[in-house]
């Protein structure tokens, strides 16, 4: 009982924490959805998130002692949870949902293969992957994809009040359409005066060119006219995608990796990206560690000597101070050398060579979940990470599942 209400204080807690986050995002104005994770970082919560659908699940599927009306409850939760993600928009926290969906799916399939009911659970894990990996496929060649090829364009075309657009065809392709295709900016400025009190800057031009473009429009006076008092309010907030408004869906995700990626190979950008700064992060911690690969820089002084070393190379990251390796096992390799590092490894796989006991599904999730956060997140750096992995890798490994071997000593020598 104990046990369950520890785990069963953990769902509720990272609940509470859910709700509190949507009630934000519902009554406040939210320019980066990241601000909606009010009490630990996104990232960090996206564990706690899916730690909590694997505790929720089994506590439908796998506590016999719950009642129905809890295991309702429960499963409701996990699709909470996993709705939140969602609207949270965390791709870690979906790209680890996936991950360990994919890795349940095996588990089941290879333990209980002979068994039909377990088999349709399979089924159903498949066809969900399916139609996500479908999903994704659509909305990646819909973004890539220009609706109408270069060749089909018409350079004489002008607009209803007989302006010239402006073409290039080597511009960024975004939602389908280039760019600087079908931009006339004189009339882009003028209608912007009489719908906006806000200047027409350069960074205004380019997001409204942005903007029009990812609702398929031409970016013309007439266009601008179209657009409502809520989209204008997004461009003056330098919000320059349609998707980038919707508060459910995975675009508003994947849409600026993709626009970073084609910045990024257009003009060499990456401050648009955290992937790609985190990229350039390890490429300089790797240049590090092959100046000290033995002993490291020592405990403390990692980011003092990253932030050197991106300033000798003029990096675009120069100027973000003490961001660190965003990856556990590098941080560590450059803290103590390759026997930290080593060791650290040592420890996370320790437990399924050495336990005393056979580890379940639930400690196989906490790992998958931990060791994958490892590679693109210094996890244990933050207090938050720490207490997660610490508490929980202790949990599974010594106290739960213990106590039916505990039950079972104590009546055999009861029965003696």
């Amino acid at each position: 009982k104990e046990i369950r209400l520890v785990l069963s204080a953990f769902i509720g807690s990272v609940l509470i924490a859910s709700i509190c986050s949507v009630i934000y995002l519902l009554i406040h104005p939210v320019h980066n959805i990241r601000e909606i994770s009010l009490f630990i970082s996104h990232i960090r919560f996206s564990l706690c998130l899916d730690l909590g659908i694997v505790l929720a699940l089994h506590n439908t599927f796998k506590e016999k002692e719950n009642p129905l009306w809890l295991k309702i409850i429960f499963l409701v939760i996990a699709i909470w949870f996993t709705l939140y993600l969602f609207i949270a928009q965390t791709l870690t926290g979906i790209v680890l949902l996936l991950i360990l969906a994919i890795v349940y799916l095996l588990y089941v399939w290879q333990q209980h293969h002979q068994n039909n009911s377990i088999k349709w659970v399979a089924y159903s894990i498949a066809i969900f992957l399916f139609l996500v990996s479908g999903y994704l496929l659509t909305i990646t060649y819909q973004y890539f994809h220009l609706k109408e090829p270069d060749s089909s364009i018409d350079q004489n075309i002008k607009t209803q009040q007989g302006n010239e657009y402006a073409f290039d065809n080597g511009s960024i392709i975004e939602n389908g359409s280039r760019i600087g295709n079908y931009v006339c900016n004189r009339e882009l400025q003028e209608a912007w005066q009489t719908k906006s009190h806000e200047a027409f800057d350069p960074i205004t031009e380019a997001t409204l060119i942005r903007f029009l473009n990812s609702k398929g429009l031409r970016k013309d006076a007439q266009s601008v006219y179209t657009l409502s008092d809520k989209e204008i309010q997004y461009i003056e907030n330098n919000i320059a995608n349609i998707d980038y408004t919707r508060h459910f869906g995975i675009k508003r995700s994947l849409y600026p990796i993709f626009f970073s990626f084609s910045l990024y190979q257009k003009s060499g950008e990456i401050n648009e990206s955290t992937l790609l700064q985190r990229i350039e992060l390890w490429k300089t911690s790797l240049e590090i560690i092959q100046q000290h690969p033995w002993l490291g820089v020592g405990i403390g002084d990692q980011k003092e000597e990253l932030n050197l070393v991106l300033l000798q190379h003029d990096s675009a990251m120069k100027e973000k101070k003490d961001y660190g390796c965003h990856n556990q096992f590098l941080t560590y390799w450059l803290i103590g050398g390759i026997g930290l590092l080593l060791y650290f490894i040592f420890t996370l796989v320790a437990p399924f060579f050495y336990s005393t006991k056979k580890l379940n599904f639930l400690y196989l999730s906490f790992f998958i979940i931990m060791i994958i956060s490892m590679l693109t997140e210094d996890t244990l750096e933050t207090q938050a990470g720490i207490t997660l992995y610490a508490f929980f890798n202790s949990f599974f490994l010594f106290i739960y599942g213990n106590s039916n071997k505990q039950s079972i000593i104590t009546n055999k020598k009861i029965t003696k």
